[in-house]
């Protein structure tokens, strides 16, 4: 995908192919109706994405980053689980591919920490140190995400992994945000507490259009539907208000809606008929990650 917002050329880049369990990525939803929406392998683990988004702002030449994917898989286990074999390229190398080298991005936003969305943020040196990927870049996170990461508990520990981010912290590199802010003209940040606390969504305006990246407050197309909700939310209930509050806006205001992990449609358009949210129009993902 690429459009204009404003002053900022609007690009989604990935970071390669992701497999989770179906339960936990519809939650309380039965099987019998999410299989039929996303199919299981024989591990339960349906198909997703990792898909970043590239805003460059077109009269100053800043460039920022929104999330940054997983990056190299640290080992076997860890790639036979999450169905990453190495065989696509990585975030740095979608950026080559659009002449953009790791140095020239100078803002990373996270919408949390969680290692599928922070894991590309920092990536071994050739003494196997974990550094920042974008060395010139500040990278920007919620204080309560990043609270949150430093003391999880045994519920959602495993989703953090310090050498996602305590090299950016070490490195000068981070900045924490404490609600609601607005770093740059035309980009502001939303925090939301139902997948994570300090989880943030990111909206992109114009004079005649917008864009938000919602991140794991809305995942996929399929999680349209309010009560459809992911096991690895905190607090579902109020996630569920918090769509209902980012659809509403996204209805009225026709923003495109960029979805992070559906493997089939980049983003899509919505409207609020009786009941539900429709989509409009959408755009579909590359065939191949």
């Amino acid at each position: 995908m690429e459009m204009e917002i404003g002053v900022y050329r609007v690009t989604t880049l990935l970071d390669g192919p992701l497999r989770l369990d179906g339960g936990a990525m519809f939650g309380v939803v039965p099987r019998v109706a999410w299989k039929k929406k996303a199919p299981p392998d024989r591990a339960n683990r349906i198909s997703l994405v990792m898909r970043c988004m590239l805003l460059e702002n077109m009269e100053n030449g800043c460039r920022i980053l929104v999330d940054t994917g997983m990056g190299a898989s640290s080992n076997e286990r860890e790639s036979s689980m999450f169905g990453r074999d190495g065989s696509f390229p990585l975030l740095p190398e979608r950026l080559a591919a659009r002449g953009i080298g790791v140095h020239q991005i100078d803002e990373v936003v996270l919408t949390h920490l969680h290692f599928d969305h922070s894991g590309g943020a920092t990536s071994l040196d050739h003494q196997g140190r974990s550094v920042p990927t974008f060395p010139n870049a500040r990278v920007h996170v919620q204080q309560a995400q990043l609270h949150r990461a430093r003391h999880a508990n045994e519920r959602d520990r495993a989703s953090f992994r310090e050498p996602d981010f305590e090299p950016l912290a070490a490195a000068g590199r981070l900045v924490v945000h404490d609600g609601e802010a607005e770093p740059w003209p035309g980009i502001r940040l939303l925090p939301t507490t139902g997948h994570t606390p300090g989880h943030q969504m990111v909206f992109v305006t114009g004079r005649e259009r917008g864009v938000v990246f919602p991140g794991d407050s809305l995942p996929t197309r399929h999680h349209l539907r309010l009560p459809w909700v992911m096991g690895y939310d905190l607090q579902p209930a109020v996630t569920v208000e918090e769509k209902r509050e980012l659809l509403s806006r996204a209805a009225a205001d026709k923003l495109w809606i960029v979805f992070d992990h559906d493997p089939d449609l980049e983003a899509i358009q919505i409207e609020h008929t009786e009941d539900r949210y429709s989509i409009t129009q959408s755009i579909p993902a590359p065939a191949a990650p």
